[in-house]
């Protein structure tokens, strides 16, 4: 069975910082980044819990993170993809690159939980 996917707007916001950055030196390595993000995002639709589940480095401020998991970008393995697995579907909440606290991060994204962009239906 395939998971439909569902976006955090601060997800999709990701997406397009990572690939302008990456674009502002080399536009195909944008678009390889963008199409390795969709392929690892295939994936993990047909299997949710191939990524590790996250361990923060500070104790949760914020319980509703219990469960999130985490699975590095096919090819590109600088930028994770932070994503929950519901019975019903994928949610991809974050997609860093290694070098940002993760931490500070998640603690920051509290006011946006429920913000929710477009599907990709399996």
């Amino acid at each position: 069975m395939s998971h439909r996917v569902v976006f955090r707007r601060a997800a999709c916001d990701d997406l397009v910082e990572i690939a302008s950055f990456i674009a502002a030196d080399n536009s195909t390595a944008a678009e390889r980044f963008l199409d390795r993000v969709l392929e690892t995002i295939e994936h993990l639709q047909a299997m949710p819990h191939l990524g590790r589940l996250m361990e923060f480095a500070t104790p949760l401020i914020d319980p509703e993170l219990s469960g999130i998991r985490t699975k590095t970008v096919n090819h590109f393995r600088n930028y994770s993809i932070y994503y929950f697995v519901h019975p019903d579907r994928i949610e991809i909440v974050r997609i860093l690159h290694g070098m940002r606290d993760v931490d500070d991060v998640f603690d920051a994204d509290d006011d946006c939980e429920n913000d929710f962009s477009p599907e990709i239906d399996p």
